[in-house]
């Protein structure tokens, strides 16, 4: 599914963007840089992609430092003002989230900053959900 190029920046997200949702990953882009945000279903990650690209396939990897998702495991809504852009934008993080079992989306979502590297975690290796939900305390 390819959704067109909007603006959009996420609520708790240090910057405005441009997004759009691929088959493979989501893609943010910047002024000079690009993000490429791996779907669950696929290649769980997130990578920067330096911008003009000299090779396209040189994908750096990177950790979001912020949180990505709300309270109850919900994705953040993009800031601006409602329109046709604002609603793409919007369903183009939604389905992306989506991808994420919620009760995996509403474990992770107490823990601020490390919501990502913990998502990397479970994704790798599924087992690291039912320790944290036994043993880690955000």
């Amino acid at each position: 599914m390819n959704v067109p190029l909007v603006p959009m920046a996420t609520t708790d997200a240090p910057h405005a963007a441009i997004w759009r949702l691929e088959d493979d990953v989501l893609v943010e882009e910047g002024d000079g840089w690009r993000r490429l945000y791996g779907r669950w279903d696929k290649t769980f990650g997130c990578w920067t992609v330096p911008l003009p690209a000299e090779d396209p396939d040189t994908w750096v990897p990177f950790e979001p430092d912020w949180p990505v998702l709300g309270r109850h495991g919900t994705w953040l809504l993009p800031d601006g003002p409602h329109d046709e852009s604002w609603y793409a934008s919007r369903a183009a993080i939604a389905a992306y989230f989506s991808l994420i079992p919620l009760p995996i989306r509403r474990l992770v979502s107490s823990f601020g900053s490390r919501q990502w590297p913990l998502l990397e975690a479970i994704w790798r290796d599924p087992q690291v959900a039912r320790t944290i939900d036994t043993e880690a305390q955000p």
